[in-house]
């Protein structure tokens, strides 16, 4: 099996932190501050048949908009294979193997940075425009219940309808805190009219059949949160073009 310990301790020496961990994964994440997204290197154990959990592990690399698992969704990350499966049932073998994984993670998120980071950006130019633009008409330094308070004074019945209706959303699961989602969908539903090409433009609709709107909610959730990682990249300007 996999040691996180050690696998912490020579990616940390790069920059990365451990985001999560379980009995069977590993995810440590870094702040790219030039491209201004999130690179990951995943870590998970296998079950071989005839095996126990642990004798087989697996690796991939990913580029992404956020530093969660599960505010990042299709079509906000970019993700490639780092190992398939491979014996780790010994710990000679895990020791090589994490030494493999560790020592060519940097060269794949490179090519992937290379292959795919500006398709991501570009992709989600818009989302990301439009959210910097949501974020800016808050006051960051309220709590999530104050800001939707504010949001919910002066609501109409429609609006408020229709915050409820996207909160609800089957998915928005992401975050241990529920009331990012509220405050997102309420934010988006009463000030779209500020944002938006059409105030009523997501109204109605699916995020997980509307990507720009999914990737709004996303990301916005995991700012208001904030997910662990923010800090990093909130902490240096974007560099000058």
């Amino acid at each position: 099996m996999f040691s996180t310990r050690r696998l912490s301790h020579a990616l940390s020496s790069c920059g990365f932190f451990l985001a999560s961990r379980s009995e069977t994964d590993a995810r440590f994440v870094r702040a790219n501050v030039q491209w201004r997204i999130f690179e990951q290197v995943y870590i998970g154990a296998g079950k071989p048949q005839g095996g126990k959990w642990g004798d087989v592990s697996g690796a991939d690399v990913s580029i992404a908009l956020t530093p969660g698992p599960f505010t990042s969704p299709k079509g906000m990350a970019e993700a490639i294979c780092l190992s398939n499966w491979a014996p780790t049932e010994s710990e000679e073998k895990a020791i090589a193997w994490e030494r493999l994984v560790t020592g060519t993670a940097l060269a794949k998120i490179d090519d992937l940075l290379g292959t795919h980071g500006d398709e991501l950006l570009e992709r989600t130019a818009d989302a990301r425009a439009a959210v910097e633009r949501y974020l800016a008409i808050l006051d960051r330094h309220l709590t999530v219940a104050q800001m939707i308070a504010d949001l919910t004074d002066g609501a109409t019945a429609d609006e408020l309808a229709e915050a409820h209706r996207l909160s609800r959303t089957t998915g928005f699961i992401g975050l241990p805190e529920r009331h990012c989602y509220d405050l997102v969908s309420l934010l988006i539903s009463r000030r779209a009219t500020d944002i938006e090409t059409s105030p009523t433009r997501f109204w109605g609709k699916d995020p997980y059949a509307v990507p720009e709107l999914n990737w709004r909610c996303q990301l916005l959730a995991s700012r208001l949160y904030p997910e662990r990682g923010w800090e990093l990249l909130d902490a240096c300007p974007p560099p000058q073009p």
